[in-house]
């Protein structure tokens, strides 16, 4: 028989993984399977994009306006999913053409997996885009390489500032200059009401604390001898620090880094997390191995786990394949006296590149995407929350979970936006799978992660 040791260093070892550019961290979108039956191991999902949610009427594209000058051209880039590159495409970048016939939109829209790549090319060559969607992996690289411009002198034509949520606003600001608007993913605790009927656990409360999620996690896990068959709580062990971050950021600790893209995680509230996750996957013994960024779709999405961290964008596909199952809550709070619930937030900025022809024609662009109608439609067609204080009432009417979204909303943190972000990431993410397949200790683990960052500043 397999030690549990053993079966995670082969499960990680046999799981097919994409190495996507940590942009707004999102794995590929899969669909997971129905539930599965308390007495059937669930069944790896096929792979296809989320279900979208119709479209709200007000983004029905208006008859085109007669053109009054010459056409000028803005050529937008952008990172997507398929359901993004969809709606672009069809819905708001058609519309926009017909509000504005002066201006022609080139649109690039790259999948994220070779966004980075291919827009550092256009920027090094000197034909980089005038507006950008980009991830928090590439905004801190593309403004250190001054790529990117500041957008305040833009933001001051607009009259309804005061209506977005600060984090849209803030998130993208670099040494007091705001770069771009920030379209949030934010990643509240979720879990399987249907699990939790099974297990006895009323469905719309789930655990307060890290001493309730144990509790809850021990009662949930199914088991086949000692090799677990769905697990009590996901914890991807590759690609795993977004997870880890959930976590940490409910015991005290501020961010994986700092503002300049030094580590802050060797600290005591990283080890006492690593700690932590460690009795889960060990004492437990509650953890099914996966990866975030799976082909397949997280152990959560697939029915594979009661518990989870899912990013908001992939609810539709989970929705679609088991519909009423999806319940969201607050992170767990750690027992530590004051620990808050926070979640972490992602998604996708919108900015101006840094050499814009025409900056009448960019900067309207730019004002549409972060327009209520549109940022709407980013939300009913791909999940994202919508950053807009007038819309809140409506967003959470439209979903059963989207209230609790909305409250996840008011104690969110985003990583910090620095050059070096995707190097830095993938030294955290090597060492954590070290750390959780114990070949390393945390203190061991985290400090060779800290000096291995430090590498990284110059």
């Amino acid at each position: 028989m397999l030690t549990r040791r053993a079966f995670l260093v082969r499960s990680l070892s046999l799981t097919g993984a994409v190495a996507l550019l940590a942009a707004c961290g999102t794995p590929p979108a899969a669909s997971p399977t129905a539930a599965p039956k308390a007495t059937d191991a669930p069944k790896p999902a096929a792979t296809t994009a989320p279900a979208a949610t119709a479209a709200p009427a007000a983004t029905q594209a208006p008859a085109a306006a007669k053109p009054s000058g010459p056409q000028v051209t803005v050529t937008f880039w952008s990172g997507v999913d398929p359901p993004v590159k969809k709606f672009l495409e069809e819905d708001l970048l058609p519309r926009f053409q017909k509000e504005n016939p002066d201006i022609k939109v080139e649109a690039t829209l790259l999948l994220w997996m070779e966004f980075f790549q291919k827009v550092s090319v256009a920027f090094t060559g000197g034909i980089g885009p005038e507006v950008v969607g980009s991830g928090y992996g590439q905004l801190g690289s593309m403004i250190g390489n001054k790529w990117m411009q500041p957008i305040d002198d833009a933001l001051k034509t607009w009259t309804d500032l005061a209506d977005f949520d600060g984090p849209a606003l803030d998130s993208g600001k670099k040494d007091g200059k705001r770069y771009a608007v920030l379209v949030p993913g934010v990643r509240p605790f979720n879990y399987r009401k249907d699990y939790y009927k099974e297990a006895g656990y009323d469905p719309e409360k789930s655990p307060k604390d890290w001493g309730e999620l144990r509790t809850y996690s021990k009662k949930l896990v199914k088991l086949d001898r000692d090799k677990v068959t769905r697990g009590g709580m996901e914890i991807p062990l590759k690609n795993g620090e977004q997870t880890f971050a959930s976590f940490a950021f409910c015991n005290g600790l501020k961010n994986l880094w700092d503002e300049a893209g030094m580590p802050l995680f060797d600290s005591p509230e990283a080890r006492e997390t690593a700690d932590y996750i460690l009795k889960l996957m060990y004492e437990d013994n509650v953890v099914i191995p996966s990866d975030q960024q799976g082909v397949t779709g997280t152990a959560f999405q697939n029915g594979l786990a009661a518990q989870g961290y899912l990013q908001s964008q992939l609810y539709a596909a989970v929705e679609k394949a088991s519909p009423g199952v999806l319940g969201v809550g607050l992170p767990p709070a750690s027992t530590k006296q004051g620990s808050k619930q926070t979640s972490l937030v992602l998604g996708t900025f919108y900015g101006l590149g840094s050499k814009v022809k025409n900056m009448d024609a960019a900067a309207k662009l730019l004002k549409f995407l972060c327009s209520p109608d549109s940022l709407w439609t980013h939300y009913a067609q791909a999940g994202f929350q919508v950053p807009r204080k007038s819309l809140k009432d409506r967003f959470a009417k439209d979903k059963p979970y989207n209230a609790m979204v909305n409250k996840s909303m008011e104690d969110m943190q985003g990583w910090p936006i620095f050059p070096t972000f995707l190097e830095a990431r993938q030294v955290i993410v090597t060492h954590l799978e070290a750390i959780y397949l114990k070949q390393r200790t945390p203190q061991e683990g985290f400090k060779l992660a800290a000096e291995d960052t430090k590498k990284l500043i110059k």
